[in-house]
């Protein structure tokens, strides 16, 4: 019965918003036969080599308009090659062009082309499939307001191996938004079929939303979204089905449902600083699979298909205050989830294998409830000092019903700030910070209670920034210790708390040498070190030592666009263990030095191409030694 009512509330939503569609505008995101989408023109083009791995994106953007003709040309494409002993490839094109021609202020008329194409080397269960489709369309503009876009056209579909091709059809609605009063609308609606017999693809898409203006004080904004979309893929099957159903690859639906209503009330107090902010969100999803070719004969418990169903609700409550020497605010959220799996009994099906799967299912069912608590404040007691503060205090519960599952845990979470800047002069800044979390994660049931631990986390760090005519540079330092303890580590000796310390510093410096050529300095130097830790004496015995260094000291040279850098980049890692007299012993190290250069033009008329690499000369502990270039080329024009 309760399942029934939530259904009730679901078809109850969509009918509201399916109504509301017919006079509102819809998102640009939700539809395909904008010509916004094509609005900005622009080339793209970045390759990286680094280690084993290349990698190259390529993007293209363009729009034409000759008199009441216009054309735009969407296109990306990504590769990826990865080298080692099996060379590995996978590729990713997406391009799509649209073209329009205004017959009228009332009527027009286009094309739409969409090439998408994914290919992969692997063996994993879909590494090639393309989806290529044709469709003319037509625009009926009602006097600006409402725009209706039918369409229909081919495609052409490609997944393991397996062509299909099909008519794609459906319409799309918009309008501009529409104001009345204190109110004003917009929403979008689109519905879309590809019929690639044997599969099916479909698409709904509903958005509304409703803005409220009560006055200067008061605004509410509501939003509904419906989003149904299914898709069908082959996938590898036994050959008793392929031999009985006489096909080469199996077929599954899997179809997502999705109804999301959220509201917002902003606030303010009048002749206050003060500003309140409520947000509701309330959700449902549905995720359905189902196997086009079953066998009775050889049905197992992995056979069954599931149902997931899916509720969520989100509340939000916010208190701001701004005013010339403070800002801060407090902010209350809880979030409530529950999940359901349901398995879908194939009929003639041995009984068996279906109670066994339906247990399976349950275990994964849960529930989650989170409520957080966020402080912040800023506060400036004059211009040459100023504080802040920011604490977050989180709870949270996972349940779930199976007395098979024993995952039900407590989790709670602190985390807290505290910062402190100073101007000394208009050359010198410094800053001071305080950082801190707790963590403590219970598990409910015996079976996993041995992971329950808390971890502690203290980091404080300083710095400051220096800024003269001719010299730039900012530093920092930081200490920081993480202790994790089990709860019952005494109880079970398998279980090892442990600490891990890290001391740190950076810095970045810039000196103008002359007009046109500058020392730039970037590095870091990093200790880090991990061991045994006991809570009750706060003892600890150290395992492990850590050592990094990178730094990048080049030259840069500038002349009108052009900007050209040169120098050496170092990193160096190395690795200790602790001998019995807490001596350290090197085990790993890894040694780069590499001249690097770097060339960048970044022109007028929004023109970037930057070209970068270096040569590593590596040395491992064996002192064994290996070379390997590194590359990157991108360029970015908006014309």
């Amino acid at each position: 019965m309760k399942y029934e009512r939530t259904k009730a509330l679901k078809i109850l939503t969509l009918l509201i918003v399916s109504a509301a569609s017919l006079f509102a505008q819809g998102t640009k995101d939700t539809l395909s036969f904008l010509r916004g989408n094509y609005s900005t023109p622009l080339v793209s083009s970045y390759f990286n080599k680094e280690l084993s791995t290349y990698n190259s994106i390529e993007y293209l953007r363009y729009s034409f308009s000759a008199g009441k003709f216009f054309l735009g040309v969407n296109e990306r494409y990504n590769t990826t090659v990865v080298k080692s002993y099996v060379n590995h490839v996978k590729d990713e094109q997406n391009f799509n062009a649209l073209g329009e021609y205004g017959f009228s202020k009332l009527f027009s008329g286009g094309f739409f082309v969409s090439d998408n194409i994914y290919s992969d080397d692997r063996k994993i269960s879909i590494n090639k499939a393309s989806v290529n489709y044709l469709a003319l369309f037509s625009k009926f503009n009602f006097r600006n307001y409402l725009k209706v876009i039918p369409f229909a056209g081919y495609s052409l579909n490609q997944q393991i191996g397996e062509k299909d091709d099909g008519y794609i059809y459906g319409s799309e609605i918009l309008t501009r938004r529409l104001k009345y009063a204190n109110f004003s609308a917009s929403s979008s609606m689109k519905f879309q079929n590809e019929d690639i017999l044997p599969r099916r693809n479909l698409l709904r898409k509903v958005f509304f939303d409703l803005k409220s203006q009560f006055n200067k004080l008061a605004q509410n904004y509501l939003t509904v979204k419906y989003v149904k979309q299914r898709k069908d893929f082959y996938f590898e099957t036994d050959s008793l089905t392929r031999n009985y159903f006489d096909v080469n690859h199996n077929i599954q639906s899997r179809t997502e449902t999705n109804y999301i209503v959220s509201d917002a009330i902003n606030f303010r107090e009048p002749n206050t600083n003060l500003n309140f902010k409520f947000n509701t969100n309330v959700s449902w999803r549905d995720i359905e699979r189902s196997t086009r070719y079953i066998l009775l004969s050889n049905v197992s418990a992995s056979s069954f298909d599931t149902d997931i169903r899916e509720q969520k609700i989100n509340f939000r409550g916010e208190v701001n205050y701004r005013s010339p020497r403070f800002n801060g605010f407090a902010r209350m959220s809880y979030f409530d989830r529950t999940e359901l799996h349901f398995p879908k009994n194939i009929e003639g099906a041995n009984p068996i294998f279906f109670e066994t799967r339906e247990k399976l299912e349950k275990e994964k069912n849960n529930r989650s409830k989170q409520i957080t608590l966020t402080l912040s404040a800023n506060w400036l007691p004059d211009a040459s000092n100023s504080f802040s503060f920011n604490l977050l205090q989180r709870k949270l519960s996972y349940d779930t019903p199976s007395k098979f599952n024993f995952d039900d845990r407590d989790e709670l979470l602190t985390i807290f700030q505290l910062t402190y800047a100073r101007n000394l002069s208009p050359l010198l800044n410094l800053r001071f910070a305080l950082e801190g979390n707790v963590y403590h994660v219970v598990y409910i049931f015996a079976e996993r209670s041995a992971n329950n631990n808390i971890q502690r986390t203290l980091k404080f760090s300083a710095g400051c920034d220096y800024h003269s005519e001719r010299v730039k540079a900012r530093a920092s330092a930081e200490v920081s210790s993480n202790y994790t303890v089990y709860d019952f580590e005494e109880e079970n000796p398998a279980l090892k708390s442990f600490v891990f310390r890290q001391f740190t510093v950076r810095d970045s410096s810039t000196i103008a040498i002359s007009q046109t050529v500058n020392f730039e300095a970037l590095g870091y130097l990093k200790l880090s070190e991990q061991g045994d830790f006991k809570w009750k004496g706060f003892k600890s015995k150290p395992s492990r030592f850590l050592s990094e260094i990178y730094a990048t000291p080049q030259f840069v040279y500038y002349y009108k666009y052009f900007r050209f850098s040169s120098g050496i980049r170092y990193y160096s890692l190395k690795t200790y263990s602790f001998l019995s007299n807490f001596l350290k012993k090197k085990i790993k190290s890894y040694e780069s030095v590499a001249p690097l250069s770097k060339i960048e033009i970044i022109a007028p008329g929004n023109l970037k191409f930057v070209l970068s690499g270096w040569y590593e000369f590596i040395t491992y502990e064996d002192n064994s030694k290996k070379q390997l270039a590194n590359l990157k080329i991108e360029m970015q024009w908006n014309f």
